[in-house]
């Protein structure tokens, strides 16, 4: 079929299409190493670098090698350029399936058909290296039109299903916070790909020969990625990385101080402050003359020993108790524990059934439900309304408990950083912006999710999701009777 035998692009842009590949995808892997999405990210990256590796190595390269290195024969160039073409042609969209199923928590919904599927993604790839070796592909990337048909089915196939899964999550996660991180991730990943399908395969089945190089038209599109991904790491962030640039005095003998240390330390020096008053009045009087100091005292005390509590139960890593918990006595519970000063007026209702459980761990679940009745009503005016629902999503597969208030909302711009450590919109120092943290930690030790739709000056609406394996609904005689 004639595939590989112009070179295309000088050597030069061949070695530099080949370093922004892989540039690209180290900053993928490097934004965070210990995620299974990243890491499976950069193995299909590395996998598709090979593409126009070969090229460099074949077209450029190669001459040299074989001139200087005694060792380098034809056939050794043939059998390196064959197996670097089967890395791409076997491996590459395996890879990518790896990653959207990790993507798309497909590991996390369904882990028993994970355990199966992640070894299932890879039996295609044996199979063409049993059937067409992997040291012979040139030889039938030239002469057997037949595989490469069977080439390029096999990796639109893997491409398609690829595609739905990214473009799925994404539909199911609009409401989401990180919506739009995803969504930068899918960018990152699609565009190249299906360029390269399109390229690689169809227009090669077409025998269009003026074309078979346009392939390589992918430099400027990989380059553009990268600029995409460096851009978005100093503003929102992409793949769990965010960089912030941050200036200081180079020249001074200080050290810059890291966020939490700020947070942390600003928080302590106002209650310190306060007690080191305190117990200079204290030594200057007689134990008479303190019950004031001593009332201020035992307030900073308790707001800084509240401080270190919450700071450590919502920082610590969440450890379930799961037992089967009636949903509808859960949301009741949570408003009964709201103070009665704190109510403004605030009308609360829930709508639930009554016979349906949870499978959850209901001291965390009820933690949570308290820190978005407590946000809701900050966000609520006098006398408002506060909604709990919840309802069965059969066809879903889930239980979604919401939490809905008629407050001032969250400006567009807070949405991205909502569920971040130490983000808070709140102006008082009673804020930790730790809450919703701690919620999205519990929703995904429950395998669940938490997302928000707000609009300004209309209010919010928190929504909880329970996955089916977390969700158990029974009929109880008894437990079926209106309030």
């Amino acid at each position: 079929m004639g595939v590989g035998t112009s070179r295309g692009m000088p050597g030069t842009a061949l070695l530099l299409f080949t370093i922004l590949v892989w540039a690209l995808f180290l900053l993928v892997y490097l934004s965070n190493r210990r995620n299974k999405s990243n890491q499976w990210c950069a193995f299909a990256g590395f996998c598709f670098s090979m593409g126009v590796f070969k090229e460099y190595l074949y077209f450029s390269l190669d001459p040299s090698l074989t001139a200087d290195l005694s060792f380098y024969s034809p056939e050794l160039s043939y059998h390196i350029y064959s197996v670097l073409t089967g890395v791409l042609y076997y491996l590459a969209m395996p890879c990518s399936i790896m990653f959207s199923f990790y993507f798309s928590n497909f590991d996390q919904r369904h882990p028993k058909s994970f355990r199966l599927l992640r070894f299932i993604t890879f039996v295609p790839a044996v199979i063409f290296s049993v059937v067409y070796p992997i040291a012979d592909t040139r030889f039938y990337q030239l002469n057997d039109r037949t595989y490469y048909l069977l080439a390029a089915i096999y990796n639109w196939s893997c491409g398609i299903f690829m595609t739905f899964l990214l473009l799925s999550t994404l539909v199911r996660e609009r409401l989401q916070a990180n919506y739009r991180q995803r969504k930068m991730a899918a960018v990152v990943v699609l565009t190249p790909l299906w360029y390269w399908l399109f390229s690689a395969f169809a227009i090669h089945l077409l025998g269009l020969r003026g074309l078979f190089k346009v392939w390589q038209g992918n430099i400027f599109i990989i380059f553009l990625l990268l600029l995409y991904y460096v851009k978005n790491l100093f503003e929102d962030g992409i793949l769990g990385t965010r960089l912030k640039r941050e200036t200081y005095d180079w020249t001074g003998s200080e050290a810059v101080i890291q966020k939490n240390a700020q947070y942390v330390g600003h928080a302590l020096k106002n209650e310190l402050s306060k007690i080191q008053w305190c117990l200079r009045i204290m030594q200057q009087k007689h134990p008479e003359g303190i019950r004031e100091e001593l009332d201020i005292l035992s307030r900073s005390v308790s707001h800084l020993t509240n401080f270190v509590n919450k700071t450590k139960i919502y920082s610590d890593r969440i450890s379930l108790d799961l037992k089967e918990t009636p949903v509808r006595p859960l949301l009741e519970q949570s408003i009964q524990n709201i103070p009665t000063d704190m109510r403004k007026g605030i009308r609360f209702s829930v709508s639930c059934p009554r016979d349906l459980y949870l499978l959850c761990d209901s001291s965390h679940v009820l933690e949570v439900m308290n820190n978005l009745l407590n946000n809701a009503i900050e966000a609520s005016a006098s006398k408002g309304e506060i909604k709990l629902t919840c309802v069965e999503q059969a066809g879903r597969r889930q239980t979604v408990i919401s939490v809905e208030d008629k407050g001032c909302g969250i400006p567009k711009e807070e949405l991205p950083y909502l569920f971040e450590p130490y983000h808070t919109t709140k102006t008082t120092n009673h804020h930790l912006g730790l809450g919703l943290y701690y919620c999205t930690k519990v929703m995904k030790e429950h395998h669940g999710a938490i997302k928000v739709k707000s609009i300004p000056g209309k209010g919010t609406i928190f929504f909880l999701y329970f996955p089916l394996k977390y969700r158990l609904v029974r009929q109880k005689r008894g437990l079926s009777h209106e309030n």
